[in-house]
């Protein structure tokens, strides 16, 4: 007896298959390799739109970084204290949370040369102060009145109603970040600038050349 016909039609499963193969086929002959993805797709991982890059952190080139120092008004206190601000950052490249734990002590002179200590989390390091930086911390601490006062943070609240809920408190980490881009955007830089982009120009080569001389300058050690 002859054995009956082998069945080679697709079975659901197979036929399933591939009417999927042929759909994902069609989808992709419609895609043209040059489309470039949509919005906040790179590498197939989503990010939301308008979020820079992981590790790209904006710098300021020269010109916008001397227009930066002189962005904010010296004729006002709050003025004043922001410009040292940004020069402490930009000249020294301290942490906005070097920044805010500062005190009027920790602005000293050494060897004949002005200094900050700039503490760290296990060590501590002084640094030189270009002139113009130095000047600016003088001028700021002569506006406010607490250059006699050691203990009191070098930089602090301003605003009269601040002070008299906080009193001579110094200032919080995000504030800084809230003056740099309080000034960059009044410079119209743009977005996604921070107290984070003052250490980076600092660490850029264009910065060089706004430091100067002032590299070379030593000052003798700190125990402290």
């Amino acid at each position: 007896m002859a054995a009956p016909p082998l069945d080679t039609s697709p079975g659901p499963f197979l036929r399933g298959h591939q009417r999927g193969s042929r759909a994902v086929s069609e989808s992709a002959a419609t895609q043209t390799p040059s489309s470039p993805p949509p919005p906040g797709l790179h590498s197939g991982t989503w990010t939301p739109a308008q979020q820079r890059p992981a590790g790209r952190t904006p710098t300021l080139s020269t010109r916008d970084a001397q227009r930066l120092l002189v962005a904010p008004d010296p004729r006002s206190l709050q003025g004043l204290r922001d410009r040292a601000i940004l020069a402490v950052g930009l000249y020294l490249g301290a942490t906005r949370t070097e920044i805010v734990a500062l005190c009027v002590r920790d602005f000293q002179v050494r060897g004949g040369f002005d200094c900050l200590r700039l503490p760290l989390t296990r060590a501590t390091r002084r640094l030189p102060v270009p002139p113009q930086v130095a000047r600016r911390i003088r001028d700021y601490l002569a506006a406010d009145g607490h250059a006699g006062d050691s203990d009191a943070p070098l930089f602090r609240l301003v605003r009269r109603s601040s002070r008299r809920r906080n009193g001579a408190a110094s200032l919080r980490p995000s504030m800084v970040d809230q003056i740099v881009r309080k000034y960059c955007t009044r410079l119209g830089l743009g977005r996604g600038y921070a107290a984070l982009s003052l250490r980076a120009t600092y660490l850029s080569p264009a910065m060089q050349e706004m430091r100067g001389r002032n590299d070379s300058v030593r000052v003798p050690p700190s125990r402290s």
